[in-house]
């Protein structure tokens, strides 16, 4: 699966595209994207995040950042509380960081 996600304004690069385009590998739990953002030494190289999806109805997903999820409970201080975050509790404490997206 594919979809597109709009750049925020802050991370944007002057005459760059201001949407990412990311690829879904379901089967394995990861996402890669080649971020128009990425300059210099980055430039042209693949981001690759751990991710757990979520049916939001039919050809609809949510796609979960897990990597994001863990990051934020480790400032909260819940860092063992995290490495099995990705579930429903955790995505209601606000540890998870997700992007809805119909399929292709």
């Amino acid at each position: 699966m594919a979809y597109d996600v709009e750049i925020l304004p802050p991370w944007r690069v002057p005459g760059r595209p201001t949407t990412d385009r990311c690829f879904v590998i379901a089967d394995e739990g990861i996402q890669i994207t080649r971020p128009v953002t990425f300059v210099d030494a980055l430039e042209g190289g693949w981001y690759i995040d751990l991710v757990e999806l979520e049916e939001a109805g039919p050809k609809r997903l949510v796609v979960h950042d897990l990597y994001a999820a863990i990051m934020s409970a480790a400032r909260a201080g819940l860092v063992a509380n995290a490495i099995g975050s990705g579930t429903p509790a955790d995505r209601q404490r606000g540890w998870s960081a997700s992007q809805e997206c119909s399929g292709r």
